[in-house]
Formats: structure tokens, sequence, C-alpha cells
């Protein structure tokens, strides 16, 4: 490899517009092999490293970067490329295991609220569970759980207005450092 394979090719240099293709369509990567996918992503992360090494050196040098939506062409390129295999690994998964290869749930927990658990692995089955069967069996609602959830509530009221409250101020001192310019 080639220091240079970081650059554009030097006929590009200088040129406003560059000639370039469109992104890769989900339905063009699925017909492609597992290799030819493996191959085709280190070409796009190859050339996005020569596409971001390029725009550096032309901010640092004060000239405009030729058509920049390649950058965005080859990220969208990457992103179908990723979901292909994601689907091609979830098929796997499906045919070894039978099951959709969901990692989690949402459950209620007792407080009252709602939360994402991950599976776990566990020696003995949740129905055959003491604690399990314990903790399912807390009450879900009363005085105890709405007094949480109302101060819970308000606690995520504070922590919002505390945030803006910041933002102004922020914005505030830079009006005061800043007169004349435009914030928004």
């Amino acid at each position: 490899m080639d220091l240079m394979e970081f650059f554009d090719v030097d006929k590009n240099w200088g040129e406003n517009e560059i000639k370039h293709g469109r992104s890769w369509r989900k339905e063009e990567l699925r017909i492609k092999s597992n290799q030819d996918l493996h191959k085709l992503w280190f070409i796009l992360y190859k050339e996005k490293n020569m596409l971001l090494t390029m725009q550096q050196e032309c901010s640092e040098l004060g000239e405009l970067f030729p058509s920049p939506e390649r950058i965005e062409k080859v990220d969208e390129s990457m992103e179908n490329l990723q979901e292909v295999i994601e689907e091609r690994d979830a098929a796997v998964t499906e045919l070894e295991t039978g099951t959709s290869g969901r990692k989690g749930d949402w459950q209620h927990t007792p407080f009252g609220t709602v939360r994402y658990r991950l599976f776990k692995e566990h020696a003995v089955p949740p129905w055959a569970n003491p604690t399990v069967k314990a903790w399912n069996q807390l009450p879900r609602a009363g005085y105890a759980i709405w007094k949480f959830q109302s101060r819970l509530r308000e606690q995520r009221i504070r922590t919002k207005h505390r945030e803006r409250r910041r933002e102004e101020n922020h914005e505030r001192k830079l009006k005061e450092i800043f007169p004349h310019s435009q914030i928004d």
C-alpha cells in the first residue's frame, strides 16, 4: 500500500466537479457472495478514507473539495452493505436456532417503569426459579409506586429544565462576549 492511495488521482486535483456513480443498492448487494461483500467493504472503506483525507487536505489548502456528495454515497453504500450482512446473519441465526435472534424484551419493573432487558441463559427456567417468581409477584401499583413514579417524573423534568437553563446561560454569556454576532 502506497501513501498516495490516501489521495485522489492527480487529474481530479483542482476540478470543480468529478464524475462519479451512485451508491450501491441493497438489491444489488443481496445477490453478491459473502466474499464479494467482504472485498467491497474494504474497497468502500479505502475510498471513504481517501475522500476524507482529500477533504481535509482541501480545507487546509483553502480549496474547494470537488464533489463532496461522494462521501455521502460511500456512506450510504456502507450502510446498505451493513444492513444486507445483518439480514444474512439474522437468517443464519434463525435457521440454526429457530428463533428470530432477538436479544431482549421490554419488561415492566416492580417500580412501574418499562425497560429493555437482555435475555440471559439460566440453569433454571424462569417459571421454576423462586427468585424470578417472587420478582414477578411484586405489586406494580399502589401508593409507594405512584410516589416513586411522580418523583422520577419530577427528577426528569428538573434535569431537562436544568439543561435548558444551562444552554440559555451559555448563549447569554456568548452574547455578552460577542454582542454583534447572531447566535441561533
